[in-house]
């Protein structure tokens, strides 16, 4: 072993050991995780593991912690040609066999490193180290479950934006604690940072155990401005908390006379986590500065499940002084996966074919996609290191960014996500073209100068399929604007949306619930962001949300089958005989769909 960094203990008192070995690569100087267990009976080596990720560079493990269950972890780093650092966190079974290995690198390809470990009593894991934020490094601190699901990320960011360094974590009943260093204006300072935990369920109420209605017990609040201190809108640490941490005495009391209960540490979310007071204007995609609404004002508030929803949004829509509005959290759904055929032949016929298809070849003929033309997909996470992407990493990848609105990372960390529907909607818009490999994007690129457009997976889902309105909202807003200093958005020129709920069909959502959705779409419509949404797939009529929204706002997908006509299920040739389009008098367009051959 060439060094060693820390030592543990399990509940029998065996000891295990991390640190680093050399790789023995001739003519490398890297180094590799390398773990020991020594069994506290004889004190004789139990197991011992070794990690290295690829090009023998310098892998360097920094922490270790074992669980209640004897289950093994080491945080550190791990080096490559393209990153400098990633936090790097494997998992090993009480025989020393490797359960999974996790990687994590920042929005900014920056250098991450993971320096301490702890485990909680119920088997999650807590990493903490530094993060590059494009001009320094920030604390860190992250939790996985025990199967290695990442659950939540969160920085601090000290004073004057200085060089600031975790160097341990601790975990208990009251909280996680993580100690470091800041520096500010040249001065360093001492500094330990305690963060509450509360976990956000996204429970479903379902209208007779089949059409999903709402998220439980959730209330969405807009306030009005003022109303939430601004010092804890803009601290962006502050991702959620207790109603008391968000609104004064008199607010919580005049809320709790109006609904008629008293309204005492209830749990609080923030919608717009990234969003602060200072964002208020937008640069548009034609260059224009636009002024952004005050959405960092709008939370959730999780109600007691003994209080009716219903009424309690009534009562508070009537505190006009203090209240925007107040609605459920509504819930919609993803709608019918796109093809996924191959292009060649009659394989991928809504493109190719000039009768029932869009016939994209003479559209070729004139553009393929340009690099400068921003596209995000608000769906299910990308598989972003697909074949059709790249080279399968993401340096690599067509997939340039994009977040995780549920687990509050960059898209970049998403590496199994629950569904192929995001995967296929992004390929469908850009997959590489002219690179002989699976299916031809509409603005893959030419294969040869252009890769076609830039692609952006906005990942909302929670569930695999459901979309909760606070999360789509979020992603909508942020991804269509941009700030002047580009702290807030991304700046997107087309949205797309295959997903949605309406009054029938398979998802209910009502007016109320209709609001923040609504706005969210408006300004995406005032920031000059081409917004695309598919109209559903219950064979009805009935208004489907956000496709059916003003045509100002929304261009209103359908479907049609091999025939030309509406895609209404009967016709088995047509390939999904299970799947009929909406219809209406507030489609733009139809596209053809069928299944995969």
């Amino acid at each position: 072993m060439t060094s060693v960094t820390e030592v543990a203990e399990d509940a029998s008192h065996n000891i295990y050991v991390t640190g680093t070995i050399s790789n023995g690569v001739s003519g490398s100087s890297g180094v590799d995780y390398h773990t020991i267990k020594v069994n506290y009976s004889n004190l004789q080596v139990a197991w011992k593991k070794s990690y290295s990720s690829s090009g023998n560079m310098e892998d360097r493990a920094n922490g270790i912690t074992v669980d209640g269950s004897g289950n093994v972890y080491v945080t550190g780093f791990t080096s490559s040609a393209t990153n400098s650092h990633d936090i790097t966190t494997v998992k090993y079974n009480l025989d020393g066999t490797q359960q999974w290995v996790k990687t994590y690198n920042n929005e900014h390809n920056g250098s991450d490193e993971g320096s301490a470990i702890d485990a909680d009593n119920n088997g999650n894991i807590y990493v903490t180290g530094n993060s590059h934020n494009g001009s320094n490094s920030d604390y860190i601190t992250m939790r996985y479950s025990s199967a290695g699901d990442s659950d939540w990320i969160i920085f601090y960011n000290g004073p004057n934006n200085g060089n600031d360094r975790a160097f341990d974590i601790t975990v208990n009943n009251a909280g996680v604690f993580v100690s470091g260093q800041t520096d500010s204006l040249g001065i360093t300072k001492f500094t330990t940072v305690k963060y509450g935990q509360l976990d956000h369920p996204f429970a479903l109420e379902y209208l007779n155990d089949s059409v999903p209605l709402n998220i439980n017990d959730e209330l969405i609040v807009k306030f009005h401005d003022g109303v939430i201190p601004h010092d804890v809108i803009d601290n962006k640490s502050r991702r959620a908390g207790y109603i008391e941490d968000f609104l004064d005495d008199d607010v919580i009391e005049a809320m709790s006379d109006k609904i008629g209960t008293a309204l005492k540490h209830l749990p609080v979310y923030k919608i717009f986590e990234r969003m602060t007071s200072d964002d208020t204007l937008s640069i548009t995609r034609l260059g224009d500065t636009i002024r952004l609404e005050d959405y960092y004002n709008t939370i959730l508030i999780a109600l007691p499940n003994n209080i009716d929803e219903l009424a309690a949004v009534d009562s508070l829509n009537g505190l006009d002084s203090l209240i925007e509005y107040s609605a459920l959290n509504g819930v919609c759904m993803l709608a019918s996966t796109p093809n996924d055929a191959f292009y060649v032949g009659t394989d991928q016929p809504s493109l190719n074919s000039s009768v029932f298809g869009i016939n994209i070849e003479p559209a070729w003929d004139i553009e393929d996609g340009k690099s400068n033309v921003k596209v995000g997909v608000n769906d299910e996470a990308v598989l972003w290191a697909h074949e059709d992407f790249g080279d399968g990493t993401f340096a690599g990848s067509k997939i340039v960014g994009g977040w995780n609105f549920k687990l509050n990372q960059h898209i970049s960390n998403t590496t199994s996500p629950g569904g192929s529907h995001g995967t296929s909607c992004n390929g469908i818009i850009g997959a590489l073209r002219n690179n002989s490999i699976g299916i031809a994007g509409i603005a893959g690129g030419n294969g040869t100068t252009s890769s076609g457009c830039q692609l952006f997976s906005m990942a909302i889902t929670i569930q695999n399929f459901f979309v909760p309105v606070s999360v789509s909202a979020s992603a909508i807003i942020e991804g269509s604007a941009y700030t002047p200093d580009g702290s807030y958005g991304y700046g997107l020129h087309v949205e797309n949306n295959s997903w949605g709920g309406g009054l029938g069909g398979s998802t209910g959502l009502n007016h109320n619930e209709r609001v923040l959705l609504r706005r969210a779409v408006r300004t995406c419509w005032k920031n000059g962001c081409v917004f695309v949404a598919a109209r559903g797939n219950d064979g009805v009529d009935e208004l489907f949300f956000p496709a059916s929204y003003d045509h100002n706002f929304v261009l209103c997908v359908s479907a049609n089958g091999l025939d030309g006509d509406w895609k209404d299920g009967s016709d088995p040739s047509d390939g999904l005989s299970d799947f009929t389009s909406n219809f209406g008098d507030d489609v733009d367009v139809t596209a053809l769909e069928q299944e995969s051959r």
